[in-house]
């Protein structure tokens, strides 16, 4: 037997929206699935079969992103751990047990694109791959998974922010959000409402940016005439995003008292990396651009 379990109401009061039941998940036969975990594992399934798709239209061997799709997922959710870990090194300091602790949530998407970067790049020098391919065919499906997901992170009152009296403010009830969370927001008086939270909806924030990033990313597929240009403005885009969001993250640790974090350097890793890989494959393209002979007027001769 199903149930539907719905946690309490949310509300943006700045556009006078009031949402009185959300989904949370199912539980089926005593066991609880969370939309939040729906959500990813349909991201990963969506991903491969968008990129599968593009390497058939490229005439690519869809069996190698199969492969290394499954090699990516298990370093994917290491580097994110790790990446969770570093960002929130003051917290795991204290308890080292719930260093490995990957049920009870938190995980840096930045740490599992460095990773998932690294095992590909790997596996084309293995393979004797172009590693800018893989990666062009391989970021739509990718990002659309990761709007998936954050549309999961939403359903699961994931990623909240600081508080905010925004037009895009958004109240969550206490109940649904984790403990740390509320810790979190009973430092600051103005993020309780009664029973509500007002925060940045980050998910949402997220969502729309990475939704229009996809966009790009398709119209650069269409147009492209080069590898590379794909994961650059993927890298730059998506790093951008990590880096700003981060200033209004409710969970984001600040080094030694300072503005930033540890995913504001990784955001500048991604960004950095995106412009060297854009710079470079921009400089060989106008090289061969310049080395091709120049269509001669009709009738005019070249001298001998």
């Amino acid at each position: 037997m199903t149930f539907i379990t719905t946690g309490g109401p949310m509300n943006f009061p700045g556009l006078d929206l009031y949402i009185e039941k959300l989904i949370e998940g199912f539980d089926v036969f005593g066991f609880h699935i969370s939309l939040v975990g729906i959500c990813i594992a349909a991201a990963m399934f969506l991903g491969l079969f968008i990129t599968e798709r593009l390497a058939k239209k490229t005439e690519q061997n869809t069996e190698q992103y199969l492969d290394l799709a499954i090699r990516m997922v298990f370093a994917g959710i290491l580097g994110s751990r790790v990446g969770y870990v570093l960002s929130h090194w003051q917290y795991f300091i204290s308890d080292q047990r719930n260093v490995f602790d990957i049920g009870d949530g938190g995980m840096s998407v930045g740490g599992a694109i460095i990773a998932g970067l690294l095992v590909s790049f790997l596996y084309c020098r293995q393979k004797k791959l172009s590693w800018l391919q893989i990666c062009d065919t391989a970021m739509p499906g990718i990002l659309s998974g990761q709007i998936l997901a954050g549309i999961g992170c939403f359903f699961g009152r994931n990623m909240l922010g600081t508080y905010s009296d925004g037009p895009l403010a958004m109240q969550v009830a206490i109940q649904d959000v984790d403990a740390k969370a509320v810790a979190l927001g009973r430092s600051s008086t103005q993020m309780i409402r009664g029973d509500f939270l007002q925060v940045h909806p980050v998910s949402l924030y997220e969502t729309v940016i990475m939704a229009v990033l996809l966009i790009v990313l398709w119209v650069l597929w269409k147009l492209k005439k080069m590898n590379g240009i794909i994961i650059s403005v993927y890298l730059i885009g998506y790093g951008s995003m990590i880096f700003a969001m981060e200033f209004i993250r409710l969970d984001s640790q600040k080094i030694m008292g300072s503005a930033f974090s540890i995913e504001h350097i990784i955001a500048v890793i991604l960004v950095l990396l995106g412009v060297a890989i854009l710079t470079e494959q921009l400089k060989q393209y106008w090289q061969i651009q310049k080395a091709q002979p120049k269509n001669l007027p009709v009738g005019k001769k070249t001298n001998k």
